[in-house]
């Protein structure tokens, strides 16, 4: 199968991709470029540090990071994060504010991504409520 585009990944996709999720290997595996956000690579150190196997956990992050294409914020994020929150306010659809930055970070430009505007996501019972990304997955 052909790739189908360049995906920013958020945290429960991370999740599922080190656990070795065959379905989420599969989707990461057709994607013809994939990026991480900074903030969902502070969620996994955060997880990493309330976890069962701490020093474990963030030897398997650090290795990550590492290795993969980081999206950092900037100021058109910060833009772009304020425009996301401002329109989910008014429709009366909050998202978690983490979310919200990698919607933004969606919807920003981002030189090294190129137009990476397609959010690798599941499992959120806000699902597809953003108007910053389309639905990934």
């Amino acid at each position: 199968m052909p790739p189908t585009g360049r995906y920013i990944l958020d945290t429960n996709i991370l999740i599922a991709l080190l656990a070795g999720e065959p379905a989420a290997l599969t989707e990461a595996g057709r994607a013809a470029a994939t990026f991480i956000p900074t903030i969902a690579l502070g969620e996994l150190y955060y997880g990493a540090r309330k976890s069962g196997r701490p020093t474990e956990n963030l030897e398997v992050i650090e290795r990550l990071a590492a290795s993969a294409a980081l999206l950092p914020c900037g100021p058109e994020t910060a833009r772009r994060y304020g425009e996301v929150k401002a329109e989910l306010r008014a429709a009366g659809t909050p998202i978690p504010e983490n979310d919200i930055w990698i919607a933004a970070l969606a919807l920003g430009t981002q030189p090294d991504a190129g137009h990476a505007r397609r959010a690798f996501r599941r499992g959120r019972r806000h699902h597809g409520s953003s108007p910053a990304v389309a639905p990934g997955g």
